[in-house]
């Protein structure tokens, strides 16, 4: 953020540390994960790796998050854990699309404050 700032203040773009595309699919990820997590539920860690296996990665992100908790001090064996539904973002439309698209976008919408309003591009 601050090399944003900086860049944004210098109009020099050799000050930012990555273009501002880049920081955008990163945090886009991070709320992505936290969407899927608001629309989840509790479940056992043993369930969550029955529907980890469907797909490879899946499993292997599961299993490295398990071990990462556990080295934490973490044990999912006595905490649960949330398995949240995969949502699906169209990098167009910046919307979730697919099953959940409703429950998704409903998340990733506010109502604003005049004059504090962002427009809709849509």
């Amino acid at each position: 953020m601050a090399s944003f700032v900086s860049a944004v203040r210098s109009r020099n773009r050799a000050d930012l540390n990555a273009e501002a595309l880049e920081g955008h699919l990163s945090a886009a990820c991070c709320h992505m994960a936290n969407v899927s997590h608001r629309l989840g539920k509790q479940s056992p860690p043993e369930a969550i790796r029955e529907a980890a296996r469907a797909s490879r990665e899946l499993s292997d992100a599961f299993d490295r998050c398990r071990e990462h908790l556990r080295a934490n001090g973490v044990e999912l064996g006595t905490e649960q854990a949330v398995l949240g539904p995969w949502v699906t973002l169209d990098p167009d439309q910046q919307r979730f699309v697919g099953d959940f698209a409703d429950q998704a976008n409903a998340l990733s919408e506010r109502k604003y404050r005049e004059p504090f309003v962002v427009p809709n591009p849509t």
